[in-house]
């Protein structure tokens, strides 16, 4: 069966079945993820953190990996830029029925564990303390009072970002 296809200059090309890019192997694949689209897998995920796993992800996708696959390699992948690179990355979580945003610079000083000794974390743009994570768990740096079941949600999410 015989279908009409034209080609853009970006690679894409649209046809009967869709828009779609040729793959390394001369496959036609569907990209599913572009203009701010991304998997449902990714919705929780902060916009910058989400972005760069949606450009891995489609890379992936590119050389031929299943889509399963590029999803989670995606994630994985762009986590461990952000860490690696001992950038800021960016902070979401639910806490207590509240949405918190916000940000985490990872100190440069590294500990026995590979990981940084303290994180500055800001919250809507302010700073909201520097939390460090020892023997008893996460604490503040300064022990300004900060609420513990907060430092302990952003000490958790700190940790799962970091694995």
């Amino acid at each position: 069966m015989e279908h009409l296809t034209s080609t853009s200059r970006d690679g894409r090309i649209q046809s009967a079945f869709g828009m779609g890019f040729w793959n390394v192997f001369g496959k036609v694949i569907n990209m599913p993820w572009y203009n701010g689209d991304y998997p449902p897998s990714y919705k929780n995920q902060p916009v910058e953190l989400r972005s760069k796993a949606v450009e891995i992800a489609n890379e992936l996708l590119l050389h031929g990996a299943e889509e399963g696959v590029a999803i989670a390699t995606g994630l994985k992948r762009a986590r461990a830029f952000f860490a690696k690179n001992n950038r800021m990355f960016p902070l979401s979580l639910d806490f207590e029925g509240k949405h918190y945003t916000g940000a985490v610079t990872p100190s440069e000083e590294k500990g026995a564990n590979g990981m940084p000794v303290y994180f500055r974390v800001t919250l809507a743009g302010e700073l909201f303390a520097y939390l460090c994570c020892g023997d008893r768990g996460w604490r503040e740096q300064d022990n300004s009072g900060k609420p513990m079941g907060l430092i302990n949600a952003i000490g958790t999410y700190i940790r799962e970002y970091y694995e």
